[in-house]
């Protein structure tokens, strides 16, 4: 995605690459450039007090492949009403599923 845009970064973030006041350090000093879904690019430009930019990406962000898994025998309301809403999404087209099961 970066290299096609013939750009080469040195480190790249993930929401999920440590604490959050870390990463907002390094992207402050030029040290790191973070991938990021624009919910939590829009928290890190908060938290750095509008010391970085959040540049939206020109192509499509690409689809991650996610897997949901759950156990029959300890299905919860909240359980429930979370795989409607996949179920939902899916039926609007808004996912791309491959398998679905339970275990």
């Amino acid at each position: 995605m970066l290299h096609g845009a013939g750009f080469v970064p040195n480190l790249v973030l993930t929401p999920d690459a440590g604490h959050a006041g870390v990463k907002v350090s390094m992207l402050e000093r030029g040290e790191a450039v973070a991938v990021a879904p624009a919910t939590a690019a829009s928290f890190y430009v908060e938290l750095s007090g509008g010391r970085i930019a959040f540049v939206p990406l020109a192509e499509p962000a690409p689809r991650l492949p996610v897997d949901l898994l759950w156990d029959p025998r300890a299905v919860t309301p909240a359980l429930e009403a979370f795989l409607d809403l996949v179920r939902d999404l899916g039926r609007e087209g808004r996912l791309v599923p491959q398998t679905a099961a339970a275990l």
